[in-house]
């Protein structure tokens, strides 16, 4: 949540006392069950759901809509589909969207396990002729929304939308439908204006559950593919990453964002021989990104299929840019590289995999910042009191900024607070 304001240039400070919306979507609260009978009262304010959202309006001391959005994959759509209504209808200014999806308990597998929904072999085979089933994941996301006039910073514009809920009592209850997708579908384009053709790439729901796979794409085909010349491109970040249930919406929509940004289309993994229940798919007019791809700009569309019978779409378009020499530098001035982790073995671990060379291409995707990366491995090594000793000593003498700090503190309460005097 702070990542995603910063990223946009913006500090607690800014939203302090503005009309800010809060949407914040879940499934399952697995903790709420573990804490409920624990604690004298905190496992509410903790625990319970809607402070997902209410907590967050409450820290950044924002006022306006601020809701804890209960529902399943379509989660995300929902959110971004309320919170830029509320903004267009002027109940906010701003609004932030958030999805989280954990899987703590092993049990929540059992049950998918149960409902036949989970894959085989532990693969996401997103649109393939042996998909059967998904893999759990899990996720949390947060997003942005403030008109484009108020913008620092700008990824995509929200061009439309849209989400029903088709309950249908002559099927099975989580029994895919075809129909309320391409309902849903035909419905859009026709209040939003857009050409479907206009679409230049699908992020597909994609689940990896075969017989969903095949309504999806069918209802695609009958909608989308009208007086289209070229193939559609279409893609699952789920073959990537799994089923995040109730944050999978948004990753979707992640991912597209960053194609968008990166100008570069991810490639799908699992994807071997098209599902031969899909004709468009089989014929090439539907075409699976199965190698990194260049964005080519426009309109990208995500779709998402909820198990309970919610279905979701919506368009973004790219925000061009031009970035001077591709983004990056072009002096000779040194770059600091910036590794995290838990520990310092892990960090070590990470530095260390592969050769330096090797680290900085993958870090940057490109040599030309390689030897700045080598030239501060090699003044790290030359140079022994700038390094980590030194830094080490710089903590030991100064324990207000380590974890000496704390012991001290807790042998000596006063041992760190500056004198009355001063």
């Amino acid at each position: 949540m702070l990542l995603t304001e910063i990223d946009v240039s913006l500090s607690p400070e800014d939203v302090k006392n503005t009309r800010m919306g809060i949407v914040m979507g879940s499934v399952f609260s697995e903790s709420e069950n573990m804490w409920i009978y624990k604690g004298a009262g905190f496992g509410i304010l903790g625990h319970s759901r809607t402070m997902l959202a209410n907590r967050v309006s409450y820290w950044l001391n924002c006022y306006g809509p601020s809701y804890a959005l209960l529902s399943g994959d379509t989660n995300g759509i929902e959110g971004l589909t309320l919170a830029s209504e509320a903004i267009r209808n002027g109940h906010c200014e701003s609004a932030l969207v958030g999805v989280v999806s954990f899987e703590i308990l092993p049990e929540m597998s059992q049950h998918y396990k149960g409902l036949k929904l989970l894959a085989e072999d532990g693969n996401n085979r997103s649109f393939d002729d042996d998909a059967s089933g998904f893999a759990l994941s899990e996720g949390i996301v947060t997003m942005y929304l403030q008109k484009a006039k108020d913008a620092k910073r700008i990824y995509a514009s929200i061009v439309h939308s849209q989400f029903e809920c088709y309950g249908d009592r002559k099927s099975g209850y989580i029994v895919p439908l075809e129909y309320p997708l391409t309902s849903l579908l035909s419905s859009f384009y026709q209040q939003c204006g857009i050409d479907p053709s206009l679409i230049s790439y699908l992020e597909a729901d994609g689940s990896g559950i075969k017989s969903r796979d095949t309504i999806e794409l069918n209802a695609v085909a009958k909608v989308l593919l009208n007086n289209r010349q070229s193939p559609l491109l279409i893609g699952s970040i789920k073959s990537n990453l799994g089923h995040t249930s109730a944050a999978s919406a948004l990753i979707s929509v992640v991912k597209v964002l960053i194609a968008m940004e990166a100008g570069k289309i991810p490639a799908n993994n699992n994807f071997n021989k098209p599902s031969q229940q899909v004709p468009a798919l089989v014929e090439g007019r539907l075409k699976v990104v199965t190698e990194t791809m260049p964005w080519s700009g426009g309109l990208a569309a995500v779709n998402s299929v909820g198990l309970s019978g919610v279905v979701g779409h919506i368009v973004l378009r790219s925000h061009n840019k031009e970035k001077v020499n591709g983004g990056l530098p072009t002096d000779e001035l040194p770059r600091l590289l910036v590794i995290s982790g838990r520990t310092e073995e892990g960090l070590e671990e990470t530095f260390n995999k592969g050769d330096r060379y090797s680290l900085s291409y993958f870090l940057f995707g490109t040599d030309s910042l390689a030897p700045q990366v080598r030239a501060s491995v090699d003044y790290d090594e030359e140079n022994p009191d700038l390094n980590r000793e030194a830094a080490r000593r710089y903590t030991e003498k100064n324990p207000d900024v380590n974890r000496a700090a704390v012991k001290r503190y807790e042998e000596n309460p006063n041992v760190n607070r500056p004198s009355e005097s001063k």
